[in-house]
Formats: C-alpha cells, sequence, structure tokens
C-alpha cells in the first residue's frame, strides 16, 4: 500500500467516526429537551399514585428510549437515557426550588 491510500482510508475511518459522533450528540441533545416533557406527562400520570418515584422513573426512561428509532438504541444505551432523564429531573427540581425561594423571600420582604 502506498502512503496516499492510507490516507484515504484514514480520512473514510474519521468521517464515519465524526458522522456517528454528531448523530450521537445531536439524539442526546433531543432527548434532553424531550425528557422534560416526559416527566412532565408522568408526573400527571402518577398524580394519583403514592410513593411512585421509581415506577415515574422507569416509565420516563422506557419513553424516552421507545421514541428512538432501533438503529439508534445500538449506539445510546438505555443508562445514557436514564442518566438524561435523571439530569433532566435534577435541572427541573433545581429550578423549582430556586423559584420557590424567591416566592418566600418576597413573602418575607412584605411581613417585615
Amino acid at each position: 500500500m502506498d502512503t496516499n491510500t492510507i490516507i484515504e482510508i484514514v480520512k473514510i475511518v474519521l468521517y464515519i467516526v465524526l458522522g456517528g459522533l454528531a448523530l450521537y450528540f445531536k439524539t442526546t441533545t433531543k432527548l434532553s429537551q424531550k425528557a422534560s416533557e416526559v416527566i412532565t406527562d408522568a408526573e400527571t400520570t402518577y398524580a394519583d399514585t403514592v410513593n411512585s418515584g421509581g415506577e415515574k422513573f422507569e416509565w420516563c426512561v422506557d419513553t424516552l428510549y421507545n421514541l428512538l428509532p432501533k438503529k439508534i438504541r445500538g449506539i445510546i444505551p438505555r443508562v445514557i437515557v436514564e442518566t438524561i432523564v435523571q439530569n433532566a429531573f435534577n435541572n427541573m427540581e433545581k429550578y423549582a426550588k430556586t423559584q420557590l425561594d424567591k416566592a418566600v423571600d418576597k413573602v418575607l420582604d412584605k411581613k417585615e
């Protein structure tokens, strides 16, 4: 093999790897955006159920994972979807606490 052939093979492999990475990041970004919607749906679906945190989490992960095309499921394992759901929940919880703290501070400021 000459040097030009090796360089062309390396280019093709690099294009495939970069294309796969681009697809991976595009898909995980879409999943992250969809996760908050699914979490909100889970809260509504399981509103009447007591202590259903684990069920809601599994429902969210299953729902998001099933949104993935079957070809992508080989690239993005279920563990990554679980991480995305947990991160989305943590961010929603953090935002809610921040808003609640602001509301409490306003009420306390009015009383003083």
